[in-house]
């Protein structure tokens, strides 16, 4: 191990999926604003039960928006069918205005913009998604596309003001799942040490987390998952593909005696999941958030989630990305 505290991250790898994602700038009219929209916006990111994930990648200034506004960048996600693109696209469109439905529409004198500066100059869109086809009923006869900004825009007229959202969104392939279990001594260090990761993961654009620190560290259902004891294993209903990870649970520990993943020092294990739009991103990130919870002293241990390759068929191991430059 090069560096002292690098002990602490477990020999094991963790899994992941493709996924696509339309990325989204929403812009308001002050830093809060903005900030608030937008967790409204990635609120409710659950693949089981809604369909879609969606998370903040950064806090973009005034400089460096279409209207000159505080922004936030985020941005939608479902998970690729391999059987078919389309599809996958089709179940994208609909989670994606839904969302701004429900959670954007409504906001006093928000915007919205496509965003894709995370993207490299070779990177080409896998579709192009127009608003106005998904909007024109909530604007009717009323709604129209405008040059504002230097983009078309499209406008409905609204009460409080009309809402303009950029008529042409861009879906880029990406990945999606990718996490760290942290092994924590107490639940507060965890909480104090959230704000300070999030911090960090706001400087890398090109990546979103998930639910901020995720408390349930789910596992999914297998036939052949004969680990625990039938009681704790049982899953009543199969179709829901996912419950706690019991073998993590620290109220546990007594009644799973060996079976237990949780040392007798750890008390919480928050688990962080990242979207990105390639595996050398993802590995940067995910090795800078080791090397900034390393000297954590509340800090036991560092492992992560995998699954046999049953989640996902993309796999990290977490000694390899210590040594990355």
């Amino acid at each position: 191990m090069p560096w002292k505290g690098y002990e602490k991250v477990e020999s094991t790898r963790m899994e992941f999926f493709s996924g696509i994602s339309s990325c989204l700038l929403i812009t308001g009219p002050s830093k809060n604003h903005a900030k608030q929209y937008a967790m409204e916006f990635c609120a409710q990111s659950s693949l089981p039960y809604v369909g879609s994930e969606a998370g903040i990648h950064s806090i973009i200034q005034p400089s460096e928006t279409p209207d000159h506004r505080w922004g936030v960048s985020c941005s939608v996600w479902v998970s690729l069918n391999s059987n078919s693109i389309e599809k996958t696209i089709v179940k994208l469109e609909k989670h994606l205005f839904r969302r701004i439905r429900s959670s954007i529409i409504p906001k006093l004198d928000v915007r919205v913009f496509g965003w894709d500066s995370f993207k490299k100059d070779n990177d080409i869109p896998l579709s192009t998604i127009k608003s106005s086809n998904f909007l024109s009923d909530f604007g009717g006869n009323y709604a129209k596309i405008l040059s504002k900004f230097n983009k078309k825009m499209y406008c409905i007229p609204c009460m409080a003001g009309d809402f303009l959202i950029e008529d042409i969104l861009h879906v880029y392939s990406g990945y999606m799942g990718a996490n760290l279990f942290i092994f924590f001594t107490s639940l507060q260090e965890a909480l104090e040490a959230e704000p300070l990761l999030k911090k960090l993961l706001l400087s890398y654009p090109s990546v979103c987390q998930i639910y901020g620190f995720a408390a349930s560290g789910t596992k999914f259902y297998s036939s052949d998952n004969n680990t625990l004891p039938d009681a704790l294993n049982n899953f009543k209903d199969p179709k829901n593909q996912i419950q706690s990870n019991f073998l993590y649970c620290p109220s546990l520990k007594s009644k799973l005696k060996s079976v237990s993943k949780v040392p007798a020092n750890v008390n919480c294990i928050p688990e962080v999941i990242l979207n990105g739009f390639s595996v050398e991103t993802l590995k940067m990130v995910l090795k800078s958030i080791i090397d900034f919870l390393v000297n954590n002293s509340a800090v036991i241990k560092i492992s992560a989630g995998y699954y046999n390759e049953k989640l996902g068929t993309f796999t990290i191991k977490l000694k390899d990305l210590i040594s990355l430059k």
